[in-house]
């Protein structure tokens, strides 16, 4: 398999960089998932998991407190909807500071 590959169309969104319809190396992208508010009073607020979004476009979310777990997702999307919780959780992404 080349290092190569057509980016998925589900990951336009979320990878920085030149034009992305032109083949280029994907990589995949670490990111932490920040609550600002527990709103089912379980995984408490700050960070509560972290993440990589592959470059297939599927998603691993490892969760972080006493009762450590890992999920996968198909897309960012599901994960979001699921575990985003009407915008009390944030992804932020660990390739992007704060002032950008």
């Amino acid at each position: 398999m080349s290092e190569y590959e057509n980016v998925h169309p589900s990951l336009a969104q979320h990878l920085p960089g030149p034009d992305l319809s032109e083949a280029q190396p994907l990589r995949p992208r670490v990111f932490s998932l920040i609550r600002d508010h527990d709103v089912t009073g379980v995984s408490g607020t700050g960070r509560v998991a972290d993440g990589v979004l592959w470059p297939d476009g599927s998603v691993s979310i490892r969760w972080v407190g006493p009762r450590p777990s890992i999920v996968f997702w198909d897309t960012l999307t599901y994960a979001e909807e699921v575990h985003g919780h009407g915008g009390h959780t944030r992804i932020v992404w660990d390739d992007e500071t704060e002032e950008s």
